[in-house]
């Protein structure tokens, strides 16, 4: 059936969503990169809904899992993310494997994107920055029409609908990070109150020497208000060989923080 006959729905997916339990805010135990070491993992593809979806599709979906004592995911639950990008991510970090931890937890980022352009074929790319940046690039044939959609329910995850930050502040490198040639990715969950003002922050996930540094920023961000009073951002910190410090931010909350590298190939901290 091509394409342009086909009409499909994402109900299923609000099945597959609402099996995800909510992340907790309070009482949160940060995620140390250290400890998160995958062994294994299957490659994601871009979500076909996603790819054919009249309506945003792109965004950063944060995941966090419960491993067994093999280091196997026996639960999985979405932070935050695009609702017609959860489900996929959801399903694919089940199959991954890690090294065991004490804490039994690990954090898995997908950032999914698709640039501007066409292509003759739908296609897609995966790439994973260890300890657990996912990197999922996606294209739609230029001659294929439109898909209907009928759009899901969120699950317990902030929807990415939720979150648009109305301010922020840029972030440089933090020096002693930069001099130990640490890079990675720190997840930040924060609280709003009515007015949107971030009055709480705290780290899922990332490594010490990038944390401070995020918190503090993360203190500075106002987001339109809503229901959840929550909100979360993703900070993804480069070294760059000859490269200026820059920030780049991707709505609704993914923030690239780059900073000039001393050498061509820095050893990134597992």
């Amino acid at each position: 059936m091509s394409a342009r006959t086909l009409i499909l729905t994402i109900s299923s997916l609000v099945i597959a969503a609402s099996c995800c339990v909510r992340a907790q805010y309070n009482g949160m135990v940060t995620v140390d990169d250290k400890d998160i070491k995958v062994i294994d993992y299957e490659e994601l593809k871009y979500p076909f809904l996603a790819q054919y979806a009249p309506f945003e599709s792109e965004g950063v979906v944060v995941v966090r899992v419960k491993l067994d004592d093999e280091g196997k995911v026996v639960e999985a639950a979405a932070t935050s993310g695009n609702d017609i990008l959860i489900p996929d991510c959801i399903a694919n970090v089940k199959k991954w494997r890690f090294q065991p931890n004490a804490a039994k937890t690990a954090v898995i980022v997908y950032n999914l994107r698709m640039p501007q352009g066409e292509c003759k074929s739908a296609s897609s790319l995966f790439t994973f920055q260890r300890p657990n940046l996912a990197t999922v690039t996606g294209c739609v044939a230029a001659l294929e029409s439109s898909i209907g959609f009928v759009r899901a329910l969120r699950g317990g995850a902030v929807s990415d609908r939720d979150m648009e930050a109305l301010h922020f502040e840029g972030l440089r490198y933090p020096a002693i990070a930069k001099s130990a040639g640490i890079q990675g990715v720190v997840v930040v969950q924060v609280k709003l109150d009515d007015k949107g003002n971030v009055v709480e922050a705290a780290a899922i996930s990332g490594k010490p020497m990038l944390i401070r540094d995020s918190l503090a920023n993360a203190k500075s961000w106002r987001f339109r208000p809503n229901a959840q009073k929550t909100a979360v951002i993703v900070y993804n910190f480069k070294l760059v060989f000859g490269g200026p410090g820059q920030f780049i931010f991707e709505p609704p909350n993914f923030a690239t923080i780059t900073g000039p590298s001393a050498t061509v190939n820095v050893e990134t901290e597992r």
